[in-house]
């Protein structure tokens, strides 16, 4: 095509300058990614992200005192914010959803309250509920077994936020297959943690609370597969 153009006297500039155009122009149109897929090229929206949600305006320094209501409009507020960066900086969700989780592992001991709440401000936590005790004065001490029985069989088929479960999985199974690496060349040594505390433990409060379903989850978890590969 660019022959084509100097041939005719269509253009003043050479064959070489209007191949080299035409190159440029196929690769950008062609296989150019957006700048959400790499990291590295959206460090300043990711470092926002990540300063918002560990700073004191998310991590309050007295999470026992405060009400509800606070810690929900709190939740709200820091939700308003991340969206605002989502858009801006043009972040991936799930690298998003990715980095709350971390955050929200680490500081579960304390904040997972807040943390709950701000996924409910979320798509990802349309299924959430809250969560309420069946036990009460009338009720015999015996009866806590088939209380557990039937909260199983409802984590089992609830319905839940499929992407949400599948982005904890995702951060079992690098965690796992890191472990049966290092344990495959280090046999000697003992097993370590296969996965994070934090993360198991806001594994449980997802769950618990429905954002997301177990029968979503345990594909992630399941560590048969990964030693028989």
């Amino acid at each position: 095509m660019p022959t084509h153009y100097t041939r005719e006297g269509l253009t003043q500039h050479d064959t070489a300058s209007l191949q080299s155009a035409h190159a440029k122009r196929a690769t950008t149109l062609s296989i150019k990614q957006s700048k959400y897929n790499l990291l590295r090229e959206c460090s300043e929206g990711f470092s926002a992200l990540i300063v918002l949600i560990t700073s004191d305006e998310s991590l309050s320094t007295a999470p026992l005192e405060e009400t509800d209501e606070e810690r929900q409009t709190r939740a709200k507020q820091v939700w308003d914010k991340i969206t605002s960066l989502i858009g801006y900086f043009n972040l991936s969700p799930p690298r998003v959803l990715d980095l709350v989780l971390e955050v929200a592992g680490s500081q579960a001991a304390y904040h997972w309250r807040f943390f709950l709440d701000l996924l409910r401000c979320s798509s990802w936590g349309s299924t959430s509920h809250e969560r309420t005790s069946r036990k009460g004065k009338g009720k015999e001490s015996g009866d806590w077994v088939q209380d557990e029985l039937e909260s199983i069989k409802g984590v089992m088929g609830r319905e839940g936020d499929r992407t949400l479960a599948m982005v904890l999985g995702v951060k079992f199974r690098f965690s796992q297959v890191r472990t049966i690496y290092q344990t495959e060349a280090h046999p000697q040594e003992p097993d370590g943690e296969p996965s994070p505390p934090g993360l198991i433990y806001m594994a449980a409060l997802l769950l618990k609370y429905g954002f997301i379903s177990l029968s979503d989850l345990l594909p992630f978890v399941h560590l048969t597969s990964l030693r028989d590969r």
